[in-house]
């Protein structure tokens, strides 16, 4: 019986540069490892691979990575592992050189990975917040939240076109 995928236990790679015949789940575990992921069991990461990217015109970067993930709980340890890891440097990146010395000190970026659609509306909530100054747009299990400042409580949850339409009729 083949293998479900399921979109909301994914993994975005994002800028790790791409060489030929490379062992993408092999990377993705060494990533894990650089942020301080212990204890990588057989199992955790089900399926990893480059994907080909829909807009060409991103210039010269590297193909993105998906990871599918064993469980939910496992991709939300992943990228809370990495948010730590971000806080932890005074530089606030991971960079492929932390991942490997031989690699050029380029940002490395993870993300849940979000269907094309949410993609857009994020895209277009990230946009309204730069006009406005809110401070933190986010995705958190497939849904996208915004926060104006540190000192706000609210976080707005939005879903769907028409939420953001409201959220900004209602800003």
């Amino acid at each position: 019986m083949p293998m479900k995928i399921v979109p909301g236990w994914n993994i975005e790679i994002w800028e790790f540069p791409e060489t030929r015949g490379e062992d993408v789940v092999n990377i993705v575990t060494i990533i894990g490892r650089a942020i301080g992921v212990e204890n990588i069991n057989e199992g955790d990461i089900q399926v990893a691979h480059r994907v080909d990217l829909m807009n060409k015109d991103r210039g010269g970067k590297h193909r993105p990575i998906i990871v599918h993930m064993g469980s939910r709980y496992i991709r939300n340890k992943w990228l809370q592992k990495y948010r730590d890891f971000r806080r932890a440097k005074s530089s606030g990146k991971l960079s492929a050189k932390d991942i490997s010395n031989s690699l050029p000190d380029s940002a490395v970026y993870l993300n849940e990975h979000i269907t094309v659609k949410r993609k857009l509306l994020l895209k277009e909530a990230k946009t309204f917040a730069r006009e406005k100054n809110i401070k933190f747009v986010w995705v958190k299990d497939g849904f996208i939240l915004m926060k104006k400042n540190e000192n706000d409580h609210r976080v707005q949850k939005i879903s769907t076109a028409d939420e953001l339409e409201k959220y900004k009729r209602n800003f």
